[in-house]
């Protein structure tokens, strides 16, 4: 299987799908999903990304272990649907300890640029928000930041922004969940 040249021509969602079942069975071809994630071809690129949120979305396990990886992509400038497929699906599968300060720092990253898309930057919001939700301290830190940035935000942002500043530390404390 010609896996670079399945990947670029892998529009539909019913391809994508196949893509991420074969890698599924064939975690060998992982090197070559990389590659695709990190081409320099930007059908490629995105498409991959498309499979790789099916696969996160299919099997939480598989974008965990792929996330090292992932985080490594994120510091690569790729493409913005690999950025957004990574954090909405960091959303809902956090990382272990070990990665959350570079989760943060990318995600801030993310948040601060006015020049990314705005759901690159809503998704960055909530992991950040689910990241420090056990730490009030930095929790007020970020609420500080949804404010500096609310006069210049989207519909989107402003949107995500308050309903995350509207909660307080208790029994209202949002938590996002796979079915939000």
């Amino acid at each position: 299987m010609d896996f670079f040249q399945n990947m670029s021509k892998a529009v539909l969602k019913i391809e994508q799908k196949a893509l991420a079942d074969y890698l599924l069975i064939h975690p060998e071809r992982e090197r070559a999903f990389h590659e695709c994630i990190l081409s320099d071809h930007t059908q490629t690129a995105t498409h991959a990304a498309a499979v790789m949120n099916i696969l996160a979305e299919r099997n939480e396990d598989w974008f965990i272990r792929q996330l090292p990886f992932l985080l490594d992509a994120l510091d690569k400038e790729p493409v913005d649907a690999l950025k957004r497929n990574v954090m909405r699906n960091l959303q809902w599968h956090l990382p272990g300890e070990d990665l959350q300060g570079r989760v943060l720092d990318i995600s801030y990253r993310y948040l601060h640029s006015p020049n990314e898309a705005i759901a690159i930057r809503v998704f960055a919001m909530t992991v950040i928000y689910q990241l420090v939700l056990p730490y009030p301290e930095l929790l007020n830190e970020l609420f500080v930041v949804l404010e500096a940035h609310m006069p210049y935000g989207s519909a989107g942002f402003k949107s995500r922004a308050k309903l995350l500043m509207s909660k307080k530390l208790g029994n209202n404390v949002l938590r996002f969940t796979t079915n939000d």
